[in-house]
């Protein structure tokens, strides 16, 4: 029979309670995406209409994927995520 101590007890509590945080955060997030894209689809001709998209583990910052005043760096991001955005397209 294992014996944990009380401190090993709440270490592995609050790893729980912080793993299921960053669970209901995540579902929040995306169905705020969700209700984005239905409402942004709402708004595009159906030629426009978001088909597919990709929700990255990360935000874009300046000096990566964005310029300081915040614009697209297309080569960076074409270097970086062309993989994904070609499996957006070959589907």
């Amino acid at each position: 029979m294992l014996n944990r101590s009380p401190a090993s007890s709440t270490a592995s509590h609050n790893a729980h309670t912080s793993s299921e945080r960053v669970r209901q955060e995540t579902i929040a997030v995306l169905e705020e995406v969700a209700a984005g894209e239905t409402w942004a689809s709402e708004q595009l001709d159906s030629r426009e209409r978001i088909v597919r998209h990709v929700v990255l583990p990360h935000e874009w910052a300046p000096g990566s994927e964005l310029t300081p005043p915040m614009k697209l760096r297309r080569r960076s991001i074409g270097a970086r995520y062309g993989g994904l955005i070609e499996g957006l397209y070959s589907v």
